[in-house]
């Protein structure tokens, strides 16, 4: 048993896992595969980590992880058989698919929070040295996201309503297709900015490829990944979600237990990971799987936060279906009710 998995069955006890189905090991079955696609970030990381510890194992299912470019390959592919579940941001394709009947949202994932260095707005040396020093002056420029009706572009409508301006007007959307091509675009000037994950920013500065302006869980909170399965899976194979989604939640509080108890400001230093060898283990399976690869000091230094029941935040929800009817890229009849399987949610744990 892994140092991890002793510190797991000792401080679970914290929190209240919900249990779907036999949480036992299965014995003389083949166990079924689940294919499982995801972007190559923290937030997949954690699935990763489930894996590792076996918590999937115990529930008598393999899972085979596939990965993507783009939150809204994920959802497509999910939608058309390619991969079973996906885990990834919350887009307008994952809610028109949804709304076409062809997945469902089945469980949270990491969220934007107060204090916890999710996603970074990031400017160009060019505009830092025209003095844009706020997120809130990021008016007049160009910004590179993955997607039309991507996250990054939800995120950058939060802030534009936030601060009254208009974000058809003052900010010009450049879609790139990846993180990794914004990285590079911000890196080279290509665009004025972009919002990219924590890790990527601080990796840009320390470079002087671009600098930080602030974080968006200071400037506007909200529910940024979750757990979606195709309907069809749900219909017919609905046993084998449920052992899924008991080891992701064992992944989440874990996670949680490791990363999120404390000011995050607690995990950044090699000399308290040095301390802490279970979260050291955690941080290394999660480097090895992100792209770029990290450190463990520095997937300690950006934790992501993730509730540890793996719950969601469904008033979030509601407010992104809102923003995207209110311009034009979803359904205009859709609801939450009709995007997410009820049964198998759980209310965020605090």
């Amino acid at each position: 048993m892994s140092k991890i998995k002793t510190f797991l069955s000792i401080a679970l006890f914290l929190f209240t896992l919900p249990c779907f189905g036999n949480t036992q090991p299965v014995i003389h079955q083949t166990p079924e595969t689940l294919r499982i696609g995801m972007l190559k970030l923290m937030s997949g990381g954690v699935v990763q980590l489930a894996k590792k510890e076996g918590f999937f194992q115990e529930q008598g299912i393999n899972i085979k992880i596939l990965s993507f470019d783009s939150a809204q390959q994920v959802a497509r592919a999910v939608a058309s058989g390619d991969v079973d579940i996906g885990l990834t941001g919350l887009t307008a394709a994952v809610y028109n698919l949804a709304a076409k009947g062809k997945l469902k949202i089945i469980a949270g994932s990491s969220r934007e929070v107060r204090g916890w260095k999710g996603s970074a707005y990031v400017v160009s040396n060019k505009e830092w040295n025209a003095g844009i020093r706020k997120p809130e002056q990021l008016q007049d420029v160009s910004m590179g996201v993955t997607d039309i009706g991507s996250t990054f572009h939800y995120i950058a409508g939060l802030l534009a309503d936030k601060y009254h301006f208009s974000l058809e007007k003052k900010i010009k959307l450049v879609p790139l297709g990846s993180v990794k091509a914004m990285r590079t675009a911000i890196a080279k000037s290509q665009v004025d900015s972009v919002i990219i994950p924590g890790m990527v920013a601080r990796e840009l500065q320390n470079k002087n490829e671009g600098h930080i302006l602030g974080y968006v869980g200071d400037e506007t909170p909200w529910q940024v990944t979750a757990v979606f399965a195709s309907s069809k899976l749900l219909d017919h194979k609905r046993k084998g979600v449920e052992k899924f989604l008991t080891g992701f939640r064992k992944g989440c509080s874990l996670y949680h237990l490791l990363f999120n108890t404390s000011s995050p400001a607690i995990y950044s230093t090699e000399r308290l990971l040095a301390q802490a060898p279970m979260r050291n283990q955690a941080a290394t399976i999660i480097g090895h799987y992100v792209r770029p690869k990290l450190t463990p000091v520095a997937v300690s230094s950006f934790p992501i936060y993730i509730d540890a029941q793996g719950g969601i935040d469904l008033n979030s929800l509601k407010h992104q279906i809102h923003w995207y009817q209110s311009h034009n890229m979803v359904d205009q009849h859709i609801t939450v009710n009709q995007v997410v399987d009820q049964p198998l949610l759980v209310p965020l744990s605090q």
